[in-house]
Protein backbone atom coordinates (compact mmCIF):
# COMPACT_ATOMS: atom_id res chain seq x y z
CA UNK A 1 0.00 0.00 0.00
CA UNK A 2 1.36 3.40 -0.99
CA UNK A 3 1.66 5.77 1.95
CA UNK A 4 1.01 9.36 0.85
CA UNK A 5 2.67 12.24 2.66
CA UNK A 6 -0.59 14.26 2.64
CA UNK A 7 1.09 17.63 2.16
CA UNK A 8 3.33 17.49 5.22
CA UNK A 9 6.45 18.21 3.20
CA UNK A 10 7.25 21.67 2.00
CA UNK A 11 5.03 23.61 4.41
CA UNK A 12 6.47 26.10 6.82
CA UNK A 13 5.25 26.56 10.33
CA UNK A 14 5.15 29.99 11.97
CA UNK A 15 6.26 30.00 15.60
CA UNK A 16 6.11 32.92 18.02
CA UNK A 17 9.27 33.29 20.10
CA UNK A 18 10.56 35.78 22.65
CA UNK A 19 12.47 37.50 19.83
CA UNK A 20 9.46 37.71 17.51
CA UNK A 21 7.90 35.48 14.86
CA UNK A 22 10.11 32.91 13.14
CA UNK A 23 9.50 30.45 10.34
CA UNK A 24 10.54 26.87 10.90
CA UNK A 25 10.25 23.85 8.62
CA UNK A 26 7.16 21.77 9.33
CA UNK A 27 7.60 18.40 10.99
CA UNK A 28 8.67 15.73 8.53
CA UNK A 29 6.99 12.33 8.33
CA UNK A 30 8.95 9.26 9.20
CA UNK A 31 10.84 8.02 6.13
CA UNK A 32 9.44 4.56 6.72
CA UNK A 33 5.69 4.38 6.28
CA UNK A 34 4.23 1.61 8.42
CA UNK A 35 0.60 0.64 7.82
CA UNK A 36 -1.30 -1.18 10.55
CA UNK A 37 -4.76 -2.70 10.83
CA UNK A 38 -6.89 -1.91 13.86
CA UNK A 39 -9.93 -3.93 14.82
CA UNK A 40 -12.77 -2.80 17.08
CA UNK A 41 -15.85 -4.57 18.45
CA UNK A 42 -18.57 -2.58 20.21
CA UNK A 43 -21.40 -4.23 22.13
CA UNK A 44 -22.70 -1.03 23.69
CA UNK A 45 -21.34 -1.19 27.21
CA UNK A 46 -18.48 -3.57 26.44
CA UNK A 47 -16.07 -4.14 23.61
CA UNK A 48 -12.70 -5.32 22.42
CA UNK A 49 -9.97 -3.98 20.14
CA UNK A 50 -6.47 -4.58 18.88
CA UNK A 51 -3.73 -3.48 16.48
CA UNK A 52 -1.66 -5.66 14.16
CA UNK A 53 0.38 -5.30 10.99
CA UNK A 54 -1.71 -8.01 9.26
CA UNK A 55 -5.23 -7.15 8.01
CA UNK A 56 -6.19 -10.84 7.72
CA UNK A 57 -5.16 -11.44 11.33
CA UNK A 58 -7.13 -8.34 12.38
CA UNK A 59 -10.25 -9.63 10.58
CA UNK A 60 -9.96 -13.01 12.30
CA UNK A 61 -9.49 -11.39 15.72
CA UNK A 62 -12.46 -9.04 15.18
CA UNK A 63 -14.77 -11.89 14.14
CA UNK A 64 -13.65 -14.07 17.08
CA UNK A 65 -14.29 -11.19 19.49
CA UNK A 66 -17.71 -10.50 17.95
CA UNK A 67 -18.64 -14.17 18.44
CA UNK A 68 -18.14 -13.59 22.18
CA UNK A 69 -20.99 -11.08 22.35
CA UNK A 70 -24.69 -11.83 21.74
CA UNK A 71 -24.94 -8.61 19.73
CA UNK A 72 -22.62 -5.92 18.54
CA UNK A 73 -20.69 -4.57 15.63
CA UNK A 74 -17.09 -4.62 14.54
CA UNK A 75 -14.71 -3.40 11.90
CA UNK A 76 -11.15 -3.59 10.66
CA UNK A 77 -9.58 -0.36 9.45
CA UNK A 78 -6.17 0.52 8.00
CA UNK A 79 -4.16 3.13 9.90
CA UNK A 80 -0.66 4.58 9.84
CA UNK A 81 1.27 6.64 12.32
CA UNK A 82 0.79 10.34 11.80
CA UNK A 83 3.68 12.44 10.61
CA UNK A 84 4.13 13.56 14.19
CA UNK A 85 4.33 9.98 15.49
CA UNK A 86 1.90 10.35 18.38
CA UNK A 87 -1.42 9.49 16.72
CA UNK A 88 -2.96 7.40 13.97
CA UNK A 89 -4.19 8.59 10.59
CA UNK A 90 -7.21 6.44 9.74
CA UNK A 91 -7.73 4.96 6.31
CA UNK A 92 -10.40 2.86 4.71
CA UNK A 93 -12.50 0.23 6.45
CA UNK A 94 -11.35 -3.20 5.24
CA UNK A 95 -14.34 -5.13 6.57
CA UNK A 96 -17.25 -4.54 8.93
CA UNK A 97 -19.70 -6.94 10.55
CA UNK A 98 -22.60 -7.03 12.98
CA UNK A 99 -24.52 -9.53 15.07
CA UNK A 100 -27.99 -9.34 16.63
CA UNK A 101 -29.65 -11.43 19.36
CA UNK A 102 -26.99 -14.17 19.32
CA UNK A 103 -27.63 -14.83 15.63
CA UNK A 104 -25.07 -15.28 12.88
CA UNK A 105 -22.48 -12.65 12.13
CA UNK A 106 -23.26 -10.65 9.00
CA UNK A 107 -20.40 -9.17 6.98
CA UNK A 108 -21.42 -5.71 5.77
CA UNK A 109 -18.22 -4.11 4.36
CA UNK A 110 -19.59 -0.81 5.67
CA UNK A 111 -19.01 0.96 8.94
CA UNK A 112 -22.15 1.28 11.03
Amino acid sequence: MRCPLDGFLGRKEVRPTMQGITEAPAAQPSPKCVVFAIWVVDEGKRGASGVTDDADQAEKAMLEALEGFPQGRGRVQRVRLSAFGNAYEYGETVIAAHREDGGPITITHEWW
